[in-house]
C-alpha cells in the first residue's frame, strides 16, 4: 500500500482509500508485472478493471478496440463488449463474469447467442465503417471469442473459443494455429469483392 501510494496510485483522504478507475488499472498492471496471478488479480479488482485490462492486451498485441459497441441489423439491436479489429482477423469479445468451470448447456448457449450477434455483426460491417473509424475492408474476418475470471482450460464449443482471462496472451500469441478450429465470420462486402456468393457464410 505504501509503494502504491508513493507510486500515487492511491490517496487517503480522512482516512478512507481513494482509488480512481484508471489507477485502479495502473494497480491491476502493476500487480500483474509483479507475478501476481492474473484471474485472483482480475476477480480482485472487480469487473470494469477486467474489461480494462482485456483492451489493454488486446492494445499491447496491436488491436484497435472498441468497448461496449451497440449497432443494429435485422431490426434488432446489439452490442459487443469489446471489438477488436486488426488484419486480416478481427475478434468479436464477450466478457463473462464465469468464475468456475462451464457446464456443457451452458457453453452451448452462450456460444449459439454469440454466434448469432457476430453473424449479424459481420452483415452490418459495411455501414459501419464511418463509425469504426477504422479501413473495414481490412478487418472482415470476425471470430467470437468469451472471455472468462475462470482458471480451467480454453475449450472451443461449436467453433467458439472460451478462454480464461489468465490465458488470454498466450492465446492471442498462438492465435494463428486455432484460427481453423474456429468459427469465422465474413462481410459480404468482402466476399462480394472476392468474387464470392453474397450471402453470409460461417467457415
Amino acid at each position: 500500500m505504501r509503494e502504491a501510494s508513493r507510486l500515487g496510485m492511491v490517496q487517503i483522504a480522512d482516512g478512507h482509500l481513494q482509488v480512481s478507475r484508471a489507477e485502479r488499472l495502473r494497480l491491476v498492471v502493476r500487480c500483474l508485472e509483479d507475478g501476481l496471478d492474473v484471474e485472483r488479480v482480475c476477480k480482485a479488482a472487480g469487473w470494469r478493471e477486467f474489461e480494462d485490462l482485456v483492451v489493454t492486451i488486446l492494445g499491447s498485441n496491436g488491436y484497435v478496440t472498441k468497448k461496449h459497441f451497440r449497432f443494429r441489423f435485422g431490426g434488432r439491436g446489439h452490442e459487443v463488449d469489446v471489438l477488436a479489429l486488426k488484419t486480416p482477423w478481427s475478434l468479436v469479445l464477450e466478457c463473462k463474469r464465469w468464475k468456475r468451470s462451464w457446464q456443457p448447456s451452458a457453453l452451448r448457449k452462450v456460444a449459439d447467442f454469440h454466434k448469432v450477434r457476430t453473424s449479424a455483426l459481420a452483415n452490418a460491417l459495411p455501414s459501419l465503417q464511418s463509425r469504426l473509424g477504422h479501413d473495414m475492408r481490412c478487418c472482415t474476418k470476425l471470430v467470437p471469442v468469451v472471455l472468462t475470471l475462470s482458471d480451467t482450460p480454453m475449450k472451443i464449443e461449436d467453433g467458439v473459443p472460451f478462454v480464461p482471462v489468465g490465458r488470454f496472451q498466450s492465446f492471442l500469441e498462438q492465435f494463428a494455429g486455432y484460427v481453423e478450429d474456429f468459427a469465422t465470420f465474413t462481410s459480404p462486402s468482402a466476399k462480394s469483392s472476392e468474387g464470392r456468393r453474397d450471402s453470409f457464410v460461417n467457415v
